[in-house]
């Protein structure tokens, strides 16, 4: 009987040490599950970015030309810049004001 009840004993101790090896796998597989559905949220929301990148930076009038031809913006009120046609252009600069002397 002695033998029986050392046998239940350590069998006990077993189912113990498996019951809580079981809740630890269990809370271990819980965990991964939500680290998982996290992930997938967050893998989602990253595409959503991406696509909408995608659309702006290649969408449809991502290049688009104004709707003025070129001509008119040379036409417009405003003068041209740089030097006008028939004004008059830089002169050489004046150094009669310099003493002058022989390079030798």
């Amino acid at each position: 009987m002695i033998t029986k009840q050392c046998g239940n004993c350590t069998l006990n101790r077993e189912i113990s040490k498996l019951k809580s090896e079981k809740a630890y796998w269990r809370a271990m597989h819980s965990k991964a599950i939500e680290r998982e559905n996290k992930l997938k949220e967050e893998k989602a929301e990253l595409e959503a970015k991406l696509k909408l990148r995608e659309k702006q930076l290649y969408g449809r009038k991502s290049e688009k030309k104004s709707g003025k031809p070129e001509n008119d913006k040379h036409n417009s009120k405003k003068n041209p810049r740089g030097q006008q046609p028939g004004s008059q252009g830089h002169r050489r600069r004046d150094y009669s004001h310099l003493a002058r002397f022989s390079a030798f």
